[in-house]
């Protein structure tokens, strides 16, 4: 008898497959320099490479990437910058070059992913659901981190272009 193994990783994958749009409401708690700052905003990632990042409580802070730009939102003023790492392939279950550790936890499993390389953070951690859904995202970097959860998540819902545009100030 043959048992094939297959990984959380692996599930998140097929699962992403069958999903051309994520749309969820966010909650971003950033720990910076012993500064603790929460955010509320949306997260919209529209297949094959749409991504927008909408941060509007306490600050406007919004991060739009359409495959070819990724351009910044930020008290009025918009910049072009390449991003460290791309939330979005993480949400999509894309953990190429990462070394992954998977844990079996209470309502999901728990995903640490570590690189060799410099990424621009130490280490993630990503909470995915039984439904190989992201429940919430750590990113650490030395003594500072960001905490996001995702709440009311829907697929493959109607999401417009338009959202992917350069912003305007």
């Amino acid at each position: 008898m043959i048992f094939l193994i297959t990984s959380v990783v692996d599930k998140i994958k097929e699962k992403m497959e069958g999903i051309n749009t994520f749309k969820a409401e966010i909650m971003q708690t950033t720990y910076f320099q012993g500064q603790k700052t929460v955010y509320r905003g949306n997260v919209y990632i529209k297949k094959p490479f749409f991504f927008r990042w909408e941060l509007y409580e306490p600050e406007k802070y919004v991060v739009i990437s359409n495959g070819d730009s990724t351009w910044i939102l930020y008290r009025g003023e918009v910049m072009s910058q390449p991003m460290p790492y791309n939330l979005s392939d993480f949400l999509r279950g894309n953990y190429e070059g990462f070394k992954v550790e998977e844990t079996k936890v209470r309502d999901g499993w728990k995903l640490k992913l570590t690189s060799e390389e410099s990424a621009g953070f130490d280490s993630i951690v990503v909470f995915i659901t039984k439904d190989y859904l992201p429940k919430r995202v750590k990113i650490y970097n030395f003594s500072d981190w960001i905490e996001i959860h995702f709440k009311n998540i829907n697929l493959n819902v109607d999401i417009s272009d338009s959202l992917f545009l350069k912003p305007q100030p």
